[in-house]
């Protein structure tokens, strides 16, 4: 049986989604009204990226990493520095 490298909490919806960065060291998660960056190692919350006030449809790294976009249900954008947010 296979068994999970890692184990993320903190979305509250049954559907979350996650994507790494490009480097592989972060995970970014989504599926409520807000979008997470965690440490990919360890699970740990870095960065918690709120302020939208419907669910999020999709969040994405830039190519280089270092800015997150999170796009809401009702059609809201915003672009994020990931290391603050």
């Amino acid at each position: 049986m296979l068994k999970p490298l890692l184990i993320v909490r903190g979305h509250r919806e049954q559907e979350c989604y996650a994507t790494f960065s490009p480097d592989g060291n972060k995970v970014l998660t989504w599926g409520d009204e807000t979008a997470q960056i965690h440490d990919a190692a360890t699970g740990k919350i870095q960065v918690d990226l709120s302020g939208h006030t419907h669910a999020l449809r999709a969040a994405f790294f830039r190519n280089d990493g270092h800015l997150v976009s999170t796009l809401s249900r009702a059609g809201s954008f915003r672009l994020l520095v990931a290391v603050t947010g």
